[in-house]
């Protein structure tokens, strides 16, 4: 009582394995929903590994590779369910658990009467395939479906100025650090990579940055850093040939990769720059 304090909950749903409790499991009903599917032609003109990685749920891009600590790389896990629907019915019946678990934190803190004084942040480190573009998990594919995740921000009613509504406005997971310290009114440390994103709560701005970086090493020896800027995004895999480029508002499903069309070298290389200077700009913080 009367004291600043922070407190960070984290849950491992939903996720794999796909096992979830009753009565979550059983309350789900399945009509209508949508059991993924690959599109005709999902991986044409993309690195060859994705083909590879759906038929066989392991990475190989034909090198040769170092012994893998934890087994094969899997980058991470995406072999086929053996139960595709009960699968997507125990991920969402864990979703309607961790409803659940939050509304008992949330309920807690209004008996307390500390919810009217307390800022609350849902999010995620990653999404999931649930045999969207033929995949299962998280892992390498580069589809928003594993790249974008949920960020959901309650704010005590008048408190700021805040108000409700929905932005475009892109945000990073290392720009809540620097928001939670701009909330409580104290300098962001040096060396944080992350923006603070309150002038875009407060309704002050559209937006504060105009890039995002992905990051991800699957396995031991795959980097793959993903670039998004103007509704555009580039995906830099280790090896050259093995770059991606979309255009996500005429292609939200990345079907169609664009690195390989001379049409589009200029754009690839206007964004492999911008890129170069945000991760610069990242390293500098």
């Amino acid at each position: 009582a009367g004291k600043p304090w922070f407190c960070w909950v984290s849950y491992q749903d939903p996720h794999s394995p796909y096992v979830c409790p009753d009565p979550y499991y059983s309350d789900v009903d399945m009509t209508g929903v949508d059991l993924g599917s690959i599109a005709d032609g999902e991986y044409d003109g993309k690195p060859a590994w994705y083909k590879g990685l759906h038929e066989t749920g392991a990475y190989d891009d034909g090198k040769p590779k170092p012994r893998e600590r934890f087994g094969p790389a899997t980058a991470h896990h995406h072999k086929r369910v053996a139960k595709p629907k009960e699968a997507i019915q125990a991920y969402i019946g864990m979703c309607n658990m961790l409803d659940a678990y939050i509304g008992r934190l949330l309920n807690t803190l209004r008996s307390m009467g500390a919810l009217e004084n307390t800022i609350v942040v849902f999010t995620s480190d990653h999404g999931d395939y649930l045999g969207q573009h033929g995949f299962w998990s998280k892992g390498l594919p580069a589809y928003d479906d594993a790249q974008k995740v949920p960020l959901i921000v309650w704010w005590p009613p008048g408190m700021n100025g805040v108000q409700k509504g929905r932005t475009q406005a892109l945000f990073s997971l290392v720009d809540l650090p620097a928001t939670f310290l701009d909330i409580a009114e104290l300098d962001q440390v040096a060396g944080m990579q992350g923006i603070s994103q309150m002038p875009v709560i407060c309704g002050e701005t559209r937006a504060v940055r105009d890039w995002v970086l992905v990051e991800n090493l699957p396995t031991s020896y795959m980097q793959q850093m993903t670039f998004v800027k103007d509704g555009h995004k580039l995906v830099i895999n280790e090896a050259p040939e093995s770059t991606e480029l979309y255009d996500l508002h005429a292609d939200p499903r990345q079907m169609r990769n664009l690195a390989n069309n001379p049409e589009f070298y200029t754009l690839k290389e206007d964004l492999q720059s911008a890129c170069d200077v945000a991760i610069k700009e990242k390293d500098r913080r």
